[in-house]
């Protein structure tokens, strides 16, 4: 109903490796001081169907406000696919903790503004 709704918002900064998956996931008490405290920037990842968004989940994450129709065939379905353990990471831990947001994590097509 609101083609501006419905996306992401990917942060630069991840979870200390010592917050439980509870508190990484529910805890905005906890999450909304940290961000700030690290100088958190985030992008906007604008939503559109059938669009798949590949990052390292272990940036702070979230979903937009959502305004779509009420009906089934209207709803927004997400699929998740994690792999590995956070507290074991080695290819990307420095990326995500670098406190801007790099090349290493971010797409190409974030960088580009979106033709109308």
């Amino acid at each position: 109903m609101d083609r501006a709704t419905g996306g992401m918002i990917l942060y630069d900064v991840d979870a200390p490796l010592y917050w439980d998956f509870e508190t990484y996931n529910g805890r905005l008490d906890l999450i909304r001081p940290f961000l700030n405290q690290q100088g958190a920037r985030c992008v906007m990842v604008p939503y559109r169907q059938n669009r798949a968004i590949i990052f390292n989940s272990d940036l702070f994450h979230g979903t937009c406000e959502l305004h779509f129709r009420p009906e089934y065939e209207y709803r927004r379905i997400n699929v998740t696919f994690l792999y590995g353990d956070r507290e074991h990471e080695v290819d990307h831990r420095e990326l995500s903790r670098t406190g801007h947001l790099t090349e290493g994590w971010r797409s190409h097509a974030l960088t580009r503004a979106r033709r109308r």
